[in-house]
């Protein structure tokens, strides 16, 4: 927090203040333009922080409840709709693992509204055995030819496979047959199956990234 944020604010504050001592008629363009770029930087680092985070609602919901409420928000907000079929969650999983199923839910469906134009969405998930499953699926436009290449400031996508690489977990993105993105992970129930953050054996990432 520190580092990230206090810079750029304090980078912000002394345009501020330097254009208050010079008792300017106005704001240079360049120098506005500078400041607007701190403030979108800064609010980049404010929302890439606040995603490494757990959000309280998971201890205060549990992880059923917790995406039931994220679902009705995107419902509400966007006017998707969002059907969900959710397992509950099994004893023991780790934390960093409902955190990480959470976010990831939070990330595609911010990333379908931007992008997709669809404007329904299923969201499921299953556990067997040692792995839990998340499968999102929507009726939009479909991934394009290299989804995991986006837009400069578009980390979406990027984000969600890096999370899932260091949970030692598997991501495949791809179409439907009949239109449509699908997204589906694989994450280990147990964290003692966590990854330094590169892929082995058990993490790949397949689909259509190519």
């Amino acid at each position: 927090l520190h580092d990230e944020l206090g810079q750029r604010l304090t980078a912000l504050k002394l345009e501020l203040s330097a254009l208050d001592q010079s008792n300017a008629a106005c704001i240079p363009p360049q120098r506005m333009q500078s400041m607007i770029e701190m403030v979108d930087d800064t609010v980049s680092a404010t929302r890439r922080i606040s995603m490494d985070l757990r959000p309280l609602m998971l201890d205060d919901l549990g992880l059923q409840a917790a995406i039931e409420w994220l679902a009705q928000e995107f419902e509400r907000r966007a006017g998707l709709k969002i059907a969900l079929n959710l397992d509950p969650a099994p004893d023991p999983m780790h934390q960093k693992v409902l955190t990480a199923l959470y976010r990831i839910v939070q990330e595609a469906l911010t990333n379908i509204v931007r992008h997709s134009g669809a404007d329904h969405v299923a969201i499921a998930i299953t556990h067997t055995g040692s792995m839990v499953e998340l499968h999102i699926e929507d009726n939009g436009r479909g991934f394009p030819g290299q989804p995991l290449q986006t837009p400069k400031g578009a980390f979406g996508l990027i984000g969600i496979q890096e999370r899932v690489l260091m949970m030692g977990g598997q991501l495949d993105i791809g179409n439907q047959p009949d239109g449509g993105a699908r997204l589906v992970v694989k994450l280990p129930l147990s964290a003692e199956q966590e990854s330094t953050g590169y892929p082995d054996e058990g993490s790949c990432v397949s689909g259509a990234l190519a």
